[in-house]
Order: structure tokens, then sequence, then C-alpha cells
């Protein structure tokens, strides 16, 4: 099984009947594979997210420790600005959203990378994390959760509905979760 399609189906599994599953509930120990591409970030602001977890393997490909940093750095400039847009549906929505953008790694040099992001929440029940995959692929493979060929040469984001509906107002297709 694709990673990112076995770490959308455990956060289903975790969250059980509740549309969101809480941050107490991910356990290291359940998603050991994926834990070198493995993200936690949280949100600071709104339009602001900073990395509180960066997997090794990530960290290895971008060149540099990335906890507390701003996310949206890695991304291209012209992505900067537009991309917090995406980041603050999932939080309000809520919804997964899976993308595949190129990213700046070591050098600044441009790689395509699959992401996931899947919201979590804190016993007091707000979205303060979103956990999520980010995983470099090659420019010909498929995407891991639509099974759909020729997205890896364009960026994309796909929204997910995790059971609330699906978001309005965005450009891109949804696609249900689970």
């Amino acid at each position: 099984m694709a990673p990112t399609r076995a770490v959308l189906d455990y956060w289903c599994a975790i969250r059980g009947e509740e549309l969101v599953p809480r941050r107490a509930n991910v356990r290291p120990a359940d998603l050991l594979p994926f834990l070198p591409n493995l993200v936690i970030v949280e949100y600071k602001d709104p339009g602001a997210l900073n990395y509180r977890l960066a997997g090794t393997a990530f960290m290895k490909e971008v060149g540099r420790e990335l906890t507390g940093t701003d996310f949206f750095e890695i991304f291209e400039e012209g992505k900067r600005n537009a991309a917090p847009i995406d980041f603050d549906t999932v939080r309000r929505a809520p919804c997964g959203l899976l993308l595949r953008e190129i990213l700046l790694t070591r050098f600044q040099s441009p790689s395509i990378f699959e992401m996931l992001f899947l919201p979590m929440r804190t016993h007091q029940d707000e979205i303060t994390q979103l956990i999520g995959l980010m995983t470099k692929v090659a420019p010909d493979t498929f995407n891991a959760v639509t099974g759909e060929a020729g997205l890896a040469n364009s960026p994309t984001s796909l929204f997910l509905d995790v059971g609330a509906g699906v978001p309005t107002g965005h450009r891109e297709k949804i696609q249900r979760a689970g």
C-alpha cells in the first residue's frame, strides 16, 4: 500500500466515530515506517504554520532542521502567499488536503513532493495541528490516493472530505476520504 494511502487509512481508523481524531490518539509506534517523512505542523496565527516535528528523511531532503520554522518557506516564492489559504481551509472545514507541489530542497533546488495533511484536535476540541506526510516523488508516478496519472508534473491540490462536507469555492475537485 502506498505510504500516503496508509497514513490516511490510519488517521481514519484512530478517529473512530469522531470527525477529527485527537492528537493524543496518534501513536508514533503505529507509524514507524512513515516517521522519516512525517511532519506535524501547528497553527500559530491565521495563515501561519510552524513545524512542530519533521521526520529525518524529509529534513535531509530540505537540508536543515525544520522544527519551529515557518512551514511555507520551503514553497516556491510565487506559492508562499496562496498556500496558507488551503491550510486554513483544512482547519475550518475540517477536511484533508493532498498536494502535489514543487518544494525547495537543499541548495534551493526544486523537487516534486506529494503531501498529505490531516487535522488533529486538542482535548478542548480545537484543531491546532495537522499531521502530514511529505514524500518526494518521481515525475512519472501516480497520485497515491486517487490513482490518477499525470499529476506529478503539475502542482495539484485536492481537498479530502472527512465527513464535514466539502469546502466550497475551491478550484480543485474533492474526494471522500476513508
